[in-house]
């Protein structure tokens, strides 16, 4: 996305939950899905009621979730790295503060 995320990319599903498995995430390419990200913080996750639409977060450096997404590059390790639904809507590129 360039400006802003698409209508509907991020699925709005079930409240974010910092768990110590992806039980209801069944990987194709992978035997176990990783738990944690680079900072060792947990990943987030969200499904839609259907489990057919989802959203996974590292939370960044500091392990608080940003409450906004702001779609696109950020230049700041503390921002959420979000993936929804098969592409990336938030991620770090460039020079990192």
């Amino acid at each position: 996305p360039v400006a802003a995320c698409p209508t509907g990319a991020f699925t709005a599903g079930s409240t974010n939950l910092v768990v110590g498995s992806f039980s209801n995430l069944s990987p194709t390419y992978i035997a176990q899905a990783p738990l944690k990200d680079g900072w060792q913080h947990f990943f987030t996750y969200s499904l839609s009621s259907t489990s057919q639409a989802y959203n996974i977060k590292a939370l960044g450096r500091d392990g608080a979730a940003d409450g906004t997404v702001n779609c696109g590059t950020s230049t700041n390790f503390n921002n959420d790295i979000i993936y929804s639904n098969g592409t990336f809507l938030q991620w770090p590129e460039g020079a990192q503060n």
